[in-house]
C-alpha cells in the first residue's frame, strides 16, 4: 500500500484526482500512500534556479522597446507583434531550434521550409526574427520561462524515486528536453510510458475509435480533412455529453 517511491507523470493536473481515486479502488486497502502525481512542469517547478527569471511580460516589454527603436513598422500594433515574437521565441527554445548567425542562412531556411515560390523573399522576416533573437539571448544570466523549465528538468534529482510512469504522454511528441529527461532517468530507474491508444479495430469502443482516428500515430492529413472523415463515418459523435 506504499507507492511513495513511484512518480507518475500525467499530461495535465486535471487528471490527478481521478487517477488517485482509481488507484485507491484498485488497491482495495484501507489506507494507500499515493505516488507523486505531477506533470513534468509542476515537478520541475519544485527546483530552485540561481539564474534570474525573465517573465513573459518583461520580455514582451523589451521586445516592444526594441521594435520601437528600430522603426521597422509604421502605424502597427507593436504590442501585438511583441507578443507574437515572444511566443515564437519560446517555441524555438522548446524545440531546440538553432538560430543561424547569418540572416541570409536563416532566410534560406525559411524559403525551403515554406516552399516559397520563385521570387518570394523572406528577407525582412529573417532579419526581424534573427536580429531580435540574438539580441535577447546575449544575456546568459537571465533566462525566460521555457529555458528555466529546461534547466530545472536537468536538475531534478530525487533519490526516493524508484520508478517513473508516464500516462497519456506520447514520447515521440515530447519536446527534446522532456525526452532527454526520461532517457536520463531510465539509466537509473525503470521508466514506463503508457501512450494513448492509437490503433483502430473492431474490438475498440466507439469512443476509442473516434479518438484513434482524430489523433493517429502519424498525422499526415490536416485536422479539417480528419474532421470531415469523422463526420462522414460517424455522424453522431460518441463523445457527446462526455466532454
Amino acid at each position: 500500500p506504499d507507492l511513495t517511491t513511484v512518480a507518475v507523470v500525467t499530461p495535465n493536473l486535471h487528471s490527478r484526482q481521478h487517477l488517485a481515486n482509481e488507484l485507491r479502488l484498485a488497491a482495495a486497502v484501507p489506507v494507500l500512500l499515493l505516488p507523486r502525481i505531477a506533470t513534468l512542469r509542476s515537478w520541475a517547478d519544485e527546483v530552485a534556479l540561481s539564474s534570474p527569471l525573465q517573465s513573459s511580460l518583461a520580455r514582451e516589454a523589451a521586445l516592444y522597446q526594441a521594435l520601437a527603436t528600430r522603426r521597422w513598422f509604421d502605424h502597427a500594433d507593436l504590442w501585438a507583434i511583441a507578443a507574437e515574437l515572444s511566443v515564437l521565441f519560446e517555441e524555438l527554445t522548446r524545440w531546440h531550434v538553432g538560430m543561424p548567425r547569418s540572416v541570409d542562412e536563416f532566410q534560406t531556411r525559411l524559403e525551403i521550409a515554406y516552399r516559397a515560390r520563385s521570387g518570394t523573399s523572406f528577407a525582412f522576416e529573417a532579419r526581424l526574427v534573427c536580429e531580435l533573437w540574438h539580441a535577447f539571448n546575449r544575456d546568459a544570466h537571465r533566462v525566460d520561462r521555457e529555458a528555466a523549465y529546461q534547466l530545472r528538468l536537468g536538475q531534478i534529482s530525487d533519490p526516493a524515486v524508484e520508478a517513473i510512469y508516464c500516462i497519456g504522454v506520447g514520447v515521440e511528441r515530447m519536446p527534446p528536453a522532456e525526452r532527454d529527461f526520461l532517457r536520463r532517468w531510465s539509466a537509473r530507474v525503470p521508466v514506463v510510458c503508457f501512450e494513448p491508444l492509437l490503433e483502430t479495430g473492431p474490438d475498440l469502443s466507439e469512443v476509442e475509435q473516434v479518438l484513434a482516428r482524430a489523433w493517429p500515430q502519424s498525422i499526415d492529413e490536416p485536422m479539417t480533412v480528419r474532421a470531415a472523415a469523422l463526420r462522414e463515418n460517424c455522424a453522431d459523435s460518441p463523445l457527446a455529453g462526455r466532454i
